[in-house]
């Protein structure tokens, strides 16, 4: 992800390793670093879902990701206080619900409530972001989307943390091979308080999968 914050870039990798059990039921685990203005590179936290697809048909797949945020974020900040980590271990909760052929309807949701005070002595608030997407199957192997996206955070015990987002969103995502999905997105903020912190981002996605693939569709968000 390259986030524009003032007149500076900050740089994201994130990566994505997927261990299908069966078409219907996939591990998955999520890892990034950032490259920060000032030219550190601090890790962001992982997240660890399953997806279920509780509907899998031709025009219609519904898929839950129950799973766990880890406070990796923290780590190289010496384990104190960062936006980027919770420093606590939070319950994890997306769902993403795609409609149509070869148009594609997408809306995703995440939602992530610490229960606890971490290492860094504050409980954040509930953190969600809901996705609604158009997409469009490019050949047999990509997909095209372009939507909006809406993010928040409520604040945390101490009374601080509250951010609100809204943004304009685009991206697009080839299978370059049965194992390996990569991706680019844009992601341009309309609304955002009570600061605003970046003016536009653009990021690249891959997704790897281990063992013998069971199918994916790829026209979500993540």
């Amino acid at each position: 992800m390259l986030g524009i914050v003032g007149d500076e870039v900050a740089a994201q990798l994130a990566l994505r390793a997927e261990a299908p059990i069966t078409r219907a039921v996939v591990p998955s685990l999520v890892a990034s670093v950032q490259r920060r203005p000032d030219g550190k590179v601090v890790f962001r936290d992982m997240v660890a879902t399953v997806g279920v697809r509780v509907v899998d048909q031709d025009t219609l797949t519904v898929v839950v990701r129950p799973g766990l945020r880890i406070p990796t974020g923290g780590v190289a900040e010496g384990l104190v206080f960062t936006p980027l980590s919770t420093a606590s271990l939070d319950p994890w909760l997306a769902a993403d619900v795609v409609v149509g052929a070869d148009w594609l309807f997408v809306a995703s949701a995440q939602v992530q409530t610490p229960l606890y005070a971490g290492w860094d002595d504050r409980r954040q608030g509930a953190y969600g972001r809901v996705d609604l997407q158009v997409a469009r199957r490019v050949g047999d192997r990509g997909v095209a989307r372009a939507g909006v996206s809406s993010i928040g955070r409520l604040r945390d015990d101490r009374g601080q943390g509250a951010f609100h987002e809204v943004a304009a969103v685009a991206g697009i995502s080839f299978d370059v091979h049965k194992r390996v999905s990569l991706g680019g997105n844009v992601r341009v903020p309309v609304l955002m308080g009570p600061t605003r912190s970046y003016l536009a981002g653009a990021g690249l996605n891959a997704t790897w999968i281990v063992g013998k693939p069971a199918g994916a569709d790829h026209a979500t968000s993540e």
